[in-house]
């Protein structure tokens, strides 16, 4: 097996594994303080998708900078992103 080949089925088993992580409902996304540095619940919305694999990577790239102030919650989600 190849490595192309191995990195795939590496990958193939995180999403398996995390497949039915779903978006954190009825909790803080974002820290508290965030909301005095940007908008966080229009960021929220903008990661707000069922599962963590379907959040598209523009998305994350335009909120990289708010993803350092995820709750507990909202990191388990998004980090499995990347």
């Amino acid at each position: 097996m190849n490595q192309d080949a191995k990195k795939q089925q590496v990958l193939q088993k995180i999403v398996d594994a995390f497949s039915a992580e779903t978006f954190p409902r009825g909790v803080e996304l974002f820290i508290f303080s965030a909301n005095h540095i940007f908008d966080a619940k229009a960021a929220a919305a903008a990661l707000d998708y069922e599962n963590w694999n379907q959040i598209p990577q523009e998305a994350l790239i335009k909120n990289r900078d708010r993803i350092s102030y995820l709750t507990g919650p909202g990191s388990a989600f998004c980090y499995l992103h990347f």
